[in-house]
């Protein structure tokens, strides 16, 4: 069918039966033809951003049924946006990675001169290794290296090269997870990593893994300069404890502090004590009696439990024997038990980014895609209230003819301005200093081997007993055997 336009209409002047489909029955159908199945230039860089943060396509397709009004009037699929997907992730696993890395190393460097990385290349000049190390995690080592572990149990990747962390606890007494360590980084790195994105890749979502905790530590920091907590009782160590500990230390002290009103003290002798549970069990203790061994010259303070020895704070059980008559009620806590990790340390405040009145702003295309879809939303709301009448719905057609009547008309104003504004071309073509975006080390880095991926994947979901394999009992030779 070939149709040419005639004025305000369309005419067909060509037509072939046998080469035509025949029209669809509903309006909404009409997005699964071919022709119809385009991702507009928008919504792809919108698409773009959302799979940098590793979102699934049922979930993007999600978000722009909101952003439409409803699925059925999204012009396209999820199986349009995961092969959009797949195209993106092909220029993910495109060549020249290891000098892209690199690159992005150096201009790192220009902005955190204590930024460190080192590439460690094989018999084939292939990359092996790649260690980096970023200035506030060198400054953080120097205070919290008493607590580091190593892990490199992460998944498999298409390089095949494990992922080997080092993970510390802050002040704060934050990790990669507030629940687990080394064990929560896998999931952690499930949420923000594809595995079949290339090395490149993996170091920018790493950044971004970087820049949850860094966030996560200034609402920190912020709550204890801004905000003041419940105090639980009158005794004075827990004032010191606010003034030396950061906030979710003070609040496990706290903790500690009233669970020791759960316990009855006995002497048994002249500094040693037990300290049994009045009630029932004690929370993270359970019914256990411990004896506390108290040097109260010395200020020292020994229980079974080695709690300060594993965590860093005084246990209940040290804080019952300290607050009772037997010892004449210690009111403060010995200063070689506080320990500086746990301790509220004013930092020097960095310069700040911007000029003195001036405001951090996003960059023009992030700025473009959300007027983008502000305006989408708000035009699927008009066009939800003017559809069901119609003095409404032509009202509507009015004002949208006149509003592109009148953006036509700044288009073409702003196409004068630029050619009144540009001058003759200069001899030199136009041409000015740009940084390059890659360096030309004097080896020559080739690109990492991609491994291949063998056989149908193997599930690790824990089945239940009607799920699991039977197993098959075979006889040989006379003997039972049992395979599974």
């Amino acid at each position: 069918m070939t149709v040419k336009r005639k004025g305000a209409r369309w005419e067909v002047i060509q037509f072939v039966e046998e080469h035509t489909h025949p029209l669809v029955r509903k309006f909404s159908l009409k997005k699964f033809l071919r022709s119809h199945r385009a991702i507009p230039k928008e919504e792809k860089y919108f698409i773009t951003m959302l799979h940098g943060v590793n979102l699934l396509a049922g979930r993007i397709m999600q978000l722009m049924s909101e952003l439409y009004g409803g699925a059925r009037n999204v012009p396209y699929t999820r199986k349009d946006i995961s092969n959009f997907k797949s195209k993106l992730g092909s220029e993910y696993r495109c060549r020249g990675i290891p000098q892209t890395i690199i690159a992005h190393f150096e201009e790192i460097k220009k902005d955190d001169p204590n930024f460190f990385y080192k590439i460690q290349l094989d018999k084939e000049d292939r990359v092996q290794n790649i260690f980096w190390v970023d200035g506030a995690a060198r400054n953080a080592y120097k205070d919290f290296k008493d607590c580091i572990s190593f892990d490199c149990t992460y998944m498999t990747n298409m390089y095949n090269m494990p992922c080997a962390p080092f993970i510390g606890i802050n002040r704060h007494r934050q990790s990669i997870q507030t629940t687990a360590r080394s064990e929560g980084f896998n999931a952690v790195l499930k949420r923000y990593v594809n595995p079949q994105n290339n090395i490149y890749n993996f170091f920018l979502q790493y950044k971004k893994i970087q820049e949850k905790i860094t966030v996560a530590t200034d609402q920190n920091e912020f709550e204890a300069e801004e905000t003041i907590p419940s105090m639980w009782g009158n005794y004075p160590m827990e004032t010191k404890a606010l003034e030396v500990y950061t906030r979710p230390i003070f609040n496990r002290f706290q903790k500690e502090l009233i669970a020791s009103t759960l316990y009855k003290l006995t002497r048994i002798s002249e500094n040693m004590y037990l300290v049994e549970p009045i009630g029932g069990p004690v929370r993270n203790y359970g019914s256990k009696a411990f004896i506390v061994a108290a040097n109260v010259l010395d200020s020292i303070y020994i229980c079974e439990c080695c709690k300060f020895e594993r965590d860093g704070i005084l246990c209940c059980h040290v804080l019952k024997v300290m607050t009772s008559d037997f010892v004449g009620q210690v009111s403060d806590i010995p200063e070689h038990y506080i320990l500086p990790r746990w301790m509220m340390v004013k930092e020097p405040e960095l310069p700040p980014v911007t000029s003195i009145g001036e405001q951090m702003q996003l960059p023009p295309e992030s700025l473009k895609l959300i007027r983008y879809t502000n305006l989408c939303t708000k035009f699927t709301q008009i066009a939800k209230d003017t559809s069901s009448n119609e003095k409404a719905y032509r009202m509507a057609l009015q004002r949208m003819s006149s509003m592109i009547d009148d953006l036509a008309a700044m288009k073409h104003s702003r196409k004068k301005q630029k050619k009144a504004q540009l001058a003759p071309a200069d001899p030199a073509g136009g041409i000015s200093d740009i940084p390059s975006a890659s360096t030309n080390p004097t080896v020559q880095i080739n690109d990492l081997p991609i491994i291949q991926k063998q056989g149908r994947p193997v599930s690790t979901r824990r089945k239940p007993g009607v799920h699991a394999k039977a197993s098959k009992t075979s006889v040989r030779k006379g003997l039972a055997s049992t395979e599974k």
